[in-house]
């Protein structure tokens, strides 16, 4: 969940009777991701000794973790520390380039033909990005 404060100005807002395609819908969702990360306090961030607490690069502490366990806290705050902003930058920056190369050609109901033309339609990266970001024909 992203709070409303944070989603980005250019989110798909579909009006009735408009039809937003699949590329369009992980398209919105990576910059989503984006502007989240750039809003977030910067990287790279790491953890303290205790693995309780991840810093910023500039040494503020941006999380705290909490757990049942102290090997779970412990998990969590590295999880954390591992999908710092610039990692989750980079892996939108990727997604974009991949959503170029595979843009849509033309679009049926549920199913594309991208520029590149892969085989199976509809193109299996997309669908591999798609899932990525939660997007599956089910929630279409």
């Amino acid at each position: 969940m992203i709070p409303d404060d944070l989603r980005a100005d250019h989110q798909l807002q579909p009006r009735r009777g408009d039809v937003v395609t699949l590329h369009e819908r992980i398209e919105a969702a990576v910059r989503e991701r984006m502007a989240v990360a750039q809003a977030a306090s910067p990287g790279p961030w790491r953890l303290d000794p205790d693995f309780d607490d991840v810093f910023a690069v500039d040494d503020e502490r941006c999380a705290e973790a909490y757990a049942l366990t102290g090997r779970q806290q412990r998990a969590t705050a590295a999880h954390i520390a591992a999908n710092d902003p610039a990692r989750i930058l980079r892996d939108c920056e990727r997604d974009l380039k991949v959503l170029e190369r595979h843009a849509p050609a033309y679009e049926i109901p549920l199913r594309w033909v991208c520029r590149s033309r892969c085989k199976p339609v509809p193109c299996p990266e997309l669908v591999e990005t798609a899932e990525a970001y939660g997007i599956t024909e089910e929630a279409a």
